[in-house]
């Protein structure tokens, strides 16, 4: 373009020479009017610098183009490869740079060498760092295929140890069923036949022998309930049954079982009610009752003199969750702070030489505890030795929506507002005239006690020695249209046992209530003899008073289902 620019100048340059010299020549002839040779020479010249100007102009502006055009493509081309190789860049491949004599250009491309080689050098660092991570993980996998392996090694060994734990669990249930089926079972001759002896005593000295054989044989009754109620507490399995209780009656039951042991070593023994409490609440009677038997029984047991004395006290009673609190104040032999430490664990007591002087297996409180927090509370103990203990229950007594509280004064037999009456405990007069009873008994023992006692009570007694034999009884009394009012089975029986002979008598047709008999005390064994089809069950060792009701509550049922 330069070069352009330089032509159309010179051009410009010999025009205006044409111009000024053909104005001189008319300047120096200025009154010749005809036109001379000069002036075509001059047009001429003009023309021809005009052609000439035209030409170069021309030839200037090519030569221009083609100078620029090279002159561009040194200058385009090493941008393209530099776009080019920042493009292979991009795609993570490294490309020549081209060389160029162009400064501008030169130092462009030194830039983009320096950044190139600076990505090379990071992508190299990142590749290492990659591959030593990859080094770490594989590592790090290594180590958690080792440490899976030895995890499913040990889930293995923890899913034989289960599997080991439930058979033992198992077998150790099968084994105290089965013990306690072999200890109630002699327990009943004993303890039915010392109440037989002990109304036939004829001087002191016979009933205190006979009270000793009670005492000592409800002890190992004690004894093996408390075993039993462990292996439950270990296994989960101690269940709550709510219902609705009057407070008075239940307390006062345990007070009246307690006041004999009392009255034996001469203590006192005082339940009061400060302030007022609910006429019923809702728990568990039977759970209840034996803590708070447990906690009286333990109190008269570690105390020489004095008494001991219960406070029965509502607390909490704006709360959504009311607690009864019973405290059990006794002036005993006391505990140090060690001694209460191991007092709540299984098969402990103060100390051996408690254990020695006092007896027990230790399981009592352990149990205790565990039921009173099923029941939604607790039991704590402050001691001081030489000074006596207070042991303190709370359990939930449920709503108290619609309850009355009432108030007890000390020495009332009954609370200033009344509460419901509660079926007695002992039934010692039921009797069961006219009534005919179908036993089935193996043990020949047991079969002389029962017969007593129901015979005594005015049934007829008839008795089979198994399930088959009781069924045959059944059968000829059926044909000669003398039915049984009622069956007693023995659910452990040789031949038949009761199970099976229940299911084969309830199908067939006037069977009367069947009521089970069985040594195994546990809840499940319940659910098995009602599941066979029996209307009633008791346990041994038999209570008389206990069973007469039961019979009777059976009868009294089909009657009036009879008049239905």
């Amino acid at each position: 373009m330069a070069i352009a620019a330089v032509g159309a100048t010179m051009v410009a340059v010999a025009l205006t020479a044409t111009v000024v010299l053909h104005e001189e020549l008319r300047h120096d002839h200025p009154h010749d009017d005809a036109p001379t040779a000069f002036d075509g020479l001059s047009d001429s010249m003009l023309t021809l610098t005009c052609c000439l100007g035209g030409a170069l102009v021309v030839v200037l502006i090519v030569c221009a183009r083609v100078l620029a055009n090279a002159h561009a493509r040194r200058i385009v081309q090493p941008l393209r490869d530099l776009i080019a190789a920042s493009e292979e860049l991009s795609a993570g491949r490294i490309a020549e740079v081209p060389d160029t004599d162009i400064e501008e250009v030169r130092r462009l491309a030194d830039g983009f060498v320096a950044m190139q080689a600076s990505i090379r050098r990071a992508h190299e660092g990142l590749e290492q760092r990659v591959q030593d991570r990859t080094a770490e993980l594989e590592v790090l996998t290594a180590e958690l295929r080792l440490a899976k392996r030895d995890l499913q090694n040990q889930n293995a060994r923890l899913e034989q140890t289960l599997v080991a734990a439930e058979s033992a669990t198992k077998a150790k249930s099968e084994f105290l069923a089965n013990m306690s089926h072999e200890i109630r079972t002699p327990l009943t001759a004993i303890l039915g036949f010392a109440d037989f002896l002990a109304e036939h005593a004829r001087d002191a000295e016979q009933t205190d022998a006979i009270a000793t054989i009670t005492q000592n044989g409800r002890h190992l009754l004690d004894l093996l309930n408390d075993i039993l109620d462990l292996s439950k507490v270990e296994a989960g399995g101690l269940e709550i049954q709510l219902e609705r209780v009057p407070l008075f009656a239940l307390v006062e039951s345990v007070r009246k079982l307690m006041d004999v042991r009392a009255k034996e070593k001469c203590l006192s023994l005082e339940v009061v009610f400060p302030g007022f409490v609910p006429e019923s609440i809702e728990t568990d009677p039977t759970r209840l009752r034996q803590i708070l038997l447990n906690l009286v029984g333990n109190a008269l047991k570690f105390t020489e003199k004095g008494g001991v004395l219960v406070v029965c006290t509502l607390e909490q009673i704006d709360s959504a969750t009311p607690q009864l609190a019973v405290s059990v104040m006794d002036s005993g032999i006391g505990m140090s702070d060690a001694q209460q430490r191991r007092l709540f664990q299984p098969f402990s007591q103060a100390d051996a030489s408690t254990t020695r002087q006092f007896g027990g297996t230790g399981l009592g409180l352990f149990i205790s505890r565990n039921l009173a927090r099923k029941l939604g509370g607790e039991i704590e103990c402050h001691s001081t030795p030489g000074q006596g203990s207070i042991f303190r229950l709370s359990v939930k007594t449920g709503s108290l929506e619609g309850v009355r509280l009432v108030s007890v004064e000390p020495g009332q037999a009954e609370p200033q507002a009344p509460i419901p009456a509660r079926r007695a405990d002992h039934v010692e007069t039921a009797t069961l005239p006219d009534c005919r009873i179908l036993l089935a008994e193996d043990t020949p023992v047991n079969q002389r006690l029962l017969s007593y006692l129901l015979t005594k009570a005015g049934a007829t007694v008839q008795v089979a020695n198994n399930g088959r034999e009781a069924i045959d009884h059944f059968v000829d009394a059926i044909a000669v249209g003398a039915p049984p009012d009622l069956i007693v089975l023995d659910m452990q029986m040789p031949i038949l046992d009761g199970y099976e002979a229940a299911r084969m008598l309830k199908s067939m047709p006037g069977c009367p209530p069947v009521l089970a008999l069985t040594a195994h005390a546990m809840r499940e064994d319940r659910e098995r003899c009602l599941a066979a089809g029996c209307d009633g069950y008791a346990t041994k060792p038999i209570q008389r008073t206990a069973l007469l009701q039961t019979i009777g509550d059976l009868l009294a049922a089909r009657r009036s289902a009879g008049r239905a």
